[in-house]
């Protein structure tokens, strides 16, 4: 890069990975919160506080459809 400014492939990834986070953090704040308790209790292992605590299968798949139609809305790629 010319101009006295450097950024090399690392610090652009990173760059990219941090927006990809804050965009998916948004998508999945939108969520119904049953939708976003059924994501932190898959992926993080959080306590699921609706009905008996048992995250119904078809909850996570309603979930995982809305942040992917919402990715999608932001124009995030998400085919590779």
């Amino acid at each position: 890069m010319g101009g006295g400014y450097s950024s090399d492939f690392d610090d652009m990834v990173q760059a990219a990975d941090r927006r990809l986070a804050t965009v998916t953090n948004t998508v999945i704040e939108d969520l119904v919160p049953s939708e976003q308790c059924a994501i932190f209790h898959h992926y993080l292992n959080a306590v699921f506080r609706f009905g008996n605590n048992i995250c119904p299968p078809e909850l996570l798949e309603s979930a995982k459809r809305n942040v992917r139609r919402g990715l999608e809305r932001k124009g995030v790629p998400l085919e590779w």
